[in-house]
């Protein structure tokens, strides 16, 4: 401990202690002992339990960024609690900005390199009767607004409007008429 003096007054340099990441990582019930630890805490983020920002900044004790894809961010918090086991179990002092750096080199090269990981399952078309794709909830609605706030403009007629929602929306008369009035109100709310 160092005293200074400043304008009279004795001050004493105080080092705050350096944050435990293995105290942290056993604060999330994982073990520290072993590199299980890694399984155990993708299962867990697997099942969403996990804000991945808050838990690398937990960890680290500090104001430490996540990579913005999830997924991503899961492995570099991955890759945290693997370097901070792996230093703690061979004795080595652990530092909380090396082990981040070293963490999101090891995340970015796994995205890099294992990409397939993270593909996607493409999604099912469903088709209708006609044997073309239906189009997602709301889609339509989306498409008979933007039909008739146009037909507005252009000064059509109820009747040209409905026959626009049958030619451009593929609808049915009977649809194609309920939509005219839902569209109408919708437009009357928003103006």
């Amino acid at each position: 401990m160092t005293i200074q003096t400043v304008g009279g007054s004795r001050l004493s340099e105080y080092a705050p202690p350096k944050h435990n990441v293995i105290e942290m990582i056993e604060v999330y019930d994982l073990p520290v002992n072993s590199l299980s630890a890694i399984q155990e805490y993708n299962e867990r983020a697997r099942a969403g339990k996990y804000d991945y920002g808050a838990v690398l900044r937990s960890l680290l004790g500090g104001e430490y960024q996540e990579l913005e894809n999830s997924d991503h961010a899961r492995v570099q918090v991955g890759y945290v609690i693997q370097l901070a086991i792996q230093s703690h179990m061979s004795g080595q002092e652990i530092d909380p900005s090396k082990i981040y750096t070293e963490a999101t080199s090891k995340a970015h090269d796994f995205v890099n390199e294992m990409s397939w990981v993270f593909a996607k399952k493409d999604e099912e078309v469903k088709l209708d009767a006609e044997g073309k794709p239906k189009q997602k909830k709301g889609a339509k609605q989306d498409q008979a607004y933007d039909v008739y706030v146009q037909a507005i403009k252009d000064g059509l007629s109820r009747k040209d409007i409905i026959q626009s929602f049958q030619d451009d929306v593929g609808m049915t008369k009977a649809g194609a008429t309920t939509y005219f009035y839902n569209m109408k109100k919708k437009y009357e709310a928003a103006n």
